[in-house]
């Protein structure tokens, strides 16, 4: 789940953003799918801060289980989370055209 939404709002407009539209299909997609990982490794990361010592430890012996495991454990924690998902891909998102825009400058020098 979290994957599927950070895809889903990583992938609005990402690849026209950062002017990348002659990779072939599957480069966007794989830049995509990496975009993603990095959304949901900061998602989790915040979230994790936010939990008690106590659901940290249960969250760290579920991770060791399957990941609609860990999904559903942080949704009962984090009734908000689908949002927490959409704020950090957009950071990524923002974050992504800063370093671009910069890059295109660099170049122009």
């Amino acid at each position: 789940m979290m994957k599927e939404n950070s895809n889903e709002v990583l992938g609005q407009n990402i690849i026209a953003t950062l002017g990348l539209e002659k990779l072939s299909d599957q480069e966007k997609a794989t830049l995509i799918d990496q975009m993603a990982e990095l959304v949901e490794k900061r998602v989790i990361f915040t979230l994790l801060e936010r939990l008690s010592a106590g659901d940290e430890e249960k969250f760290e012996k579920i991770s060791e289980n399957d990941t609609q495991s860990k999904i559903e454990f942080l949704q009962q924690r984090f009734p908000n989370l689908a949002n927490i998902i959409k704020e950090e891909a957009i950071k990524v998102k923002k974050e992504m055209k800063a370093d671009a825009e910069e890059a295109e400058e660099e170049l122009e020098k």
